[in-house]
């Protein structure tokens, strides 16, 4: 069943009106005809079942049932240091895909890629969207606006766990991180290419962060983050 992103607003009584985006690709990409169903997502846990009534001028559809979805917990946000040419483009769509709550993205010591356009942050939330769509996911994925790893320390306060990922830790790994099946929230700091600078972590460790290595190997960036999302959405349960 097609799913199409929608506002509360858009709703009045059972019947919702779609708007441009998501009318445009219904009636014009997809074709979609009177009488079909489809699923509508609110972006806040209602999921609807809408039967198609009309195309033109505007797409129109009637509300048949729905059902409200609870968020996932922990929620799990991701603050990455900036990657160059699509490598963000690949992980944004597989973050939404692996159910992170936010992409933080960030520029840090080491990082080699400045200032990216609005156009490419807008870019990155239509991802988001597009991959929360396919995968049904109630809540989509947000990407935030573009920081500095300073201030994600200044404001990550209020979450249950806060861990980044060093390939030079010797002490800390995954296996010694504590249970977080009954955490809300917790986030986890991934750096660019070319890594962090040894200030930089002492700095993170000051903020309450555990410091945690993969193993021996070294990885990609983009590698280390999806490895490390998957990992910790199966131990908070949520491959289950």
């Amino acid at each position: 069943m097609r799913r199409f992103f929608i506002e509360k607003d858009d709703i009045k009584g059972s019947t919702v009106t779609l708007r441009e985006d998501e009318a445009h690709h219904l009636k014009t990409v997809l074709r979609m005809e009177a009488g079909t169903l489809v699923e509508l997502l609110d972006g806040q846990g209602s999921i609807y079942i809408a039967e198609i009534e009309s195309t033109t001028p505007r797409v129109s559809l009637m509300i048949r049932s729905y059902e409200t979805a609870p968020e996932s917990k922990p929620v799990v946000d991701v603050a990455q240091g900036m990657l160059h040419g699509k490598k963000m483009d690949f992980l944004v769509q597989k973050a939404a895909e692996l159910g992170v709550g936010s992409i933080l993205p960030f520029q840090s010591q080491h990082s080699t890629l400045r200032n990216p356009s609005p156009n490419k942050i807008n870019r990155w939330q239509k991802i988001a969207f597009e991959a929360s769509k396919q995968c049904r996911r109630p809540y989509p994925m947000k990407i935030k606006p573009l920081t500095t790893l300073g201030d994600i320390l200044t404001s990550s306060s209020n979450y249950s766990l806060k861990v980044v990922l060093w390939e030079q830790e010797k002490n800390n790994t995954l296996t010694g991180l504590p249970d977080i099946h009954n955490m809300d929230s917790l986030l986890v700091i991934i750096g660019p290419e070319g890594g962090f600078a040894t200030k930089e972590i002492d700095t993170c460790i000051d903020a309450g962060f555990i410091s945690v290595s993969m193993g021996s190997r070294t990885l990609r960036a983009e590698t280390a983050a999806l490895s490390i999302m998957a990992i910790l959405q199966f131990l908070a349960g949520n491959f289950n």
